[in-house]
Protein backbone atom coordinates (compact mmCIF):
# COMPACT_ATOMS: atom_id res chain seq x y z
CA UNK A 1 0.00 0.00 0.00
CA UNK A 2 3.05 2.68 0.62
CA UNK A 3 4.66 1.61 -2.59
CA UNK A 4 1.34 2.87 -4.52
CA UNK A 5 0.97 5.83 -2.50
CA UNK A 6 -2.09 4.60 0.20
CA UNK A 7 0.01 5.74 3.21
CA UNK A 8 -2.89 6.02 5.46
CA UNK A 9 -4.37 2.71 4.18
CA UNK A 10 -1.04 1.12 4.56
CA UNK A 11 -0.87 2.91 8.35
CA UNK A 12 -4.19 1.36 9.25
CA UNK A 13 -3.35 -2.24 8.10
CA UNK A 14 -0.17 -1.50 10.42
CA UNK A 15 -1.77 -0.58 13.22
CA UNK A 16 -4.31 -3.65 12.87
CA UNK A 17 -1.26 -5.85 12.53
CA UNK A 18 0.30 -4.20 15.61
CA UNK A 19 -2.89 -5.25 17.36
CA UNK A 20 -3.06 -8.67 16.65
CA UNK A 21 0.46 -9.06 17.79
CA UNK A 22 2.33 -9.25 14.57
CA UNK A 23 6.17 -9.18 15.27
CA UNK A 24 7.50 -6.62 12.67
CA UNK A 25 11.33 -7.55 13.25
CA UNK A 26 12.02 -9.36 10.29
CA UNK A 27 10.39 -6.78 7.65
CA UNK A 28 11.16 -3.70 10.37
CA UNK A 29 14.42 -1.73 8.58
CA UNK A 30 12.03 -1.61 5.28
CA UNK A 31 9.09 0.03 6.88
CA UNK A 32 11.45 2.64 9.07
CA UNK A 33 13.14 3.58 5.55
CA UNK A 34 9.82 4.00 3.98
CA UNK A 35 8.70 6.22 7.32
CA UNK A 36 11.55 8.06 7.45
CA UNK A 37 11.15 9.02 3.46
CA UNK A 38 8.07 11.00 4.45
CA UNK A 39 9.42 11.89 8.31
CA UNK A 40 6.94 10.27 9.90
CA UNK A 41 8.79 9.84 13.36
CA UNK A 42 5.80 9.39 15.53
CA UNK A 43 5.17 6.48 13.47
CA UNK A 44 8.67 5.62 13.36
CA UNK A 45 8.67 5.88 17.65
CA UNK A 46 5.51 3.79 17.56
CA UNK A 47 7.21 0.75 15.97
CA UNK A 48 10.02 0.95 17.80
CA UNK A 49 8.29 1.37 21.57
CA UNK A 50 6.51 -1.53 20.85
CA UNK A 51 9.02 -3.80 19.59
CA UNK A 52 11.04 -2.91 22.63
CA UNK A 53 8.03 -3.71 24.69
CA UNK A 54 6.70 -7.09 23.35
CA UNK A 55 10.07 -8.47 21.13
CA UNK A 56 12.70 -6.76 21.78
CA UNK A 57 13.34 -5.70 25.11
CA UNK A 58 16.75 -5.88 25.47
CA UNK A 59 17.87 -4.47 21.79
CA UNK A 60 19.84 -1.57 22.47
CA UNK A 61 20.55 -0.53 18.89
CA UNK A 62 16.52 -0.84 18.61
CA UNK A 63 17.13 1.27 21.88
CA UNK A 64 19.42 3.93 20.49
CA UNK A 65 17.09 4.41 17.17
CA UNK A 66 14.16 4.91 19.38
CA UNK A 67 16.18 7.39 21.26
CA UNK A 68 17.17 9.17 18.28
CA UNK A 69 14.08 9.63 17.20
CA UNK A 70 12.67 11.41 20.31
CA UNK A 71 15.46 13.48 19.64
CA UNK A 72 14.50 14.53 16.09
CA UNK A 73 10.59 15.07 16.91
CA UNK A 74 12.02 17.10 19.66
CA UNK A 75 10.48 14.85 22.69
CA UNK A 76 13.31 15.41 24.88
CA UNK A 77 11.75 13.79 27.49
CA UNK A 78 11.25 10.79 26.09
CA UNK A 79 14.81 10.99 24.08
CA UNK A 80 16.09 11.18 28.20
CA UNK A 81 13.80 8.19 29.04
CA UNK A 82 15.29 5.92 26.58
CA UNK A 83 18.76 7.06 26.98
CA UNK A 84 18.30 6.32 30.87
CA UNK A 85 17.23 2.92 29.82
CA UNK A 86 20.18 2.16 27.38
CA UNK A 87 22.74 3.31 29.71
CA UNK A 88 20.98 0.40 32.28
CA UNK A 89 20.89 -2.47 29.51
CA UNK A 90 24.23 -1.52 27.45
CA UNK A 91 27.15 0.03 30.34
CA UNK A 92 29.52 -0.85 27.67
CA UNK A 93 28.81 2.22 25.48
CA UNK A 94 28.06 4.31 28.69
CA UNK A 95 30.05 7.01 27.17
CA UNK A 96 28.19 7.15 23.68
CA UNK A 97 25.10 7.67 25.38
CA UNK A 98 26.33 9.84 28.28
CA UNK A 99 27.21 12.06 25.19
CA UNK A 100 23.73 11.80 23.81
CA UNK A 101 22.53 12.64 27.12
CA UNK A 102 24.84 16.19 26.95
CA UNK A 103 23.24 16.59 23.57
CA UNK A 104 19.82 16.73 24.93
CA UNK A 105 20.43 18.92 27.36
CA UNK A 106 21.96 21.62 24.94
CA UNK A 107 18.65 21.00 22.96
CA UNK A 108 16.72 22.82 25.56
Amino acid sequence: LYSVGRKEDAWKQIELAYGDGYNFSKNMSRLIDILLQDKQYDRIAKIYESQLERYQQDDVQLMASLAETYKTMGDIANARRVAQMLLEKDPEHRADTEAFLRELENAR
